[in-house]
């Protein structure tokens, strides 16, 4: 593992779970719609509650595909992110991960390793509909929804 910024530490799921989160979004920006195909390092998986949230760290709803541009302008301008999140999930979803970034949880190495398969089996799923000529969103599953 390699530390990040403040300290929180990247490892393979969180890897293939940002991979997700901007595949989903067809490698486009969620804020200004830019296509960031061909230039797939400049699109970041932006976390609406941080990844010290553990128990939604990896939750699909707790991210979005941002260029590098509107990750920094929503980072800096927290309410506007909130009420941007709120807008893009709707009240029912935002109050449920609000309520859950306020959870002390935290998952289990067992099942961290089980997400991870999970997350690999979506990512290949993802992968075929795209070489099928799937083209927009693709949602992926957290285990167990």
């Amino acid at each position: 593992m390699r530390p990040q910024r403040g300290g929180v530490k990247r490892d393979k799921t969180d890897a293939l779970f940002s991979e997700l989160v901007r595949e989903r979004a067809n490698w486009a920006c969620a804020y200004c719609k830019r296509d960031l195909t061909h230039d797939r390092g400049r699109l970041h998986c932006s976390h609406h509650f941080g990844r010290r949230n553990r128990g939604i760290r990896y939750h699909p709803l707790n991210a979005s595909a941002h260029c590098i541009g509107c990750h920094q302008i929503l980072g800096d301008e927290p309410i506007m992110f909130g009420e941007w999140v709120k807008d893009k999930l709707g009240d029912e979803d935002y109050a449920w991960l609000l309520l859950e970034a306020n959870r002390a949880t935290k998952l289990y190495d067992s099942e961290k390793e089980e997400l991870h398969r999970h997350y690999l089996a979506e990512r290949r799923r993802m992968r075929a509909l795209r070489s099928d000529g799937e083209t927009g969103q693709i949602d992926f599953t957290y285990l167990g929804d």
